[in-house]
């Protein structure tokens, strides 16, 4: 998991560093920062592994995750940029900027795609209870058009109704 690498790599850079020497001064801001995104990672692992026993409601849990993510990337990005020469000039630098910037692109495409959808394209049909915590959704198009989609393949859905909060819900995808 990302979250062990993340803390592999803090305890062999700390392993290489004289002990004596460390400090928490604003000199060190990279590194602070690098120290932030390690408790961020994990507490966003924690977070999502242990979610209900930590009695986090979904709707709060989903915010966390995506706001602790987002978060993450921007840290990762300031410490690798600022931690080390490496990433002074040249590629190294470059090649960084080139992933945050596609990272950026491909999270405002993911946002932005909703604005394109057209929404209430399905009309619940049926609901049943298939196991302890997992329900299956029957679902009409309003249109023609039917959803495209590969199997296994999932999707978060919006569903407008007094039972079920307003925040996307994962959904797999099947037909018969």
């Amino acid at each position: 998991s990302i979250g062990i690498l993340v803390m592999l790599h803090a305890l062999l850079v700390l392993a290489s560093e004289d002990w004596e020497t460390l400090s928490f001064s604003l000199t060190y801001w990279p590194e602070l920062v690098g120290a932030l995104l390690l408790l961020l990672i994990l507490a966003v692992a924690v977070a999502s592994r242990w979610r209900q026993a930590l009695g986090l409601a979904f709707d709060r849990w989903w915010l966390l995750h995506r706001f602790g993510t987002a978060l993450a990337v921007v840290a990762l990005g300031t410490h690798v940029l600022f931690v080390s020469d490496t990433f002074e000039a040249g590629p190294p630098r470059n090649l960084m900027f080139s992933a945050l910037v596609v990272y950026m692109l491909l999270y405002a495409w993911v946002k932005m795609k909703r604005l394109f959808l057209r929404r209430g394209c399905y009309v619940v049909e049926d609901i049943s209870s298939v196991a302890s915590e997992a329900y299956c959704l029957r679902m009409k198009p309003r249109t023609r058009r039917h959803l495209d989609y590969a199997p296994g393949q999932f999707a978060f859905l919006t569903l407008k109704s007094q039972h079920v909060s307003g925040e996307e819900h994962p959904f797999t995808l099947s037909s018969s």
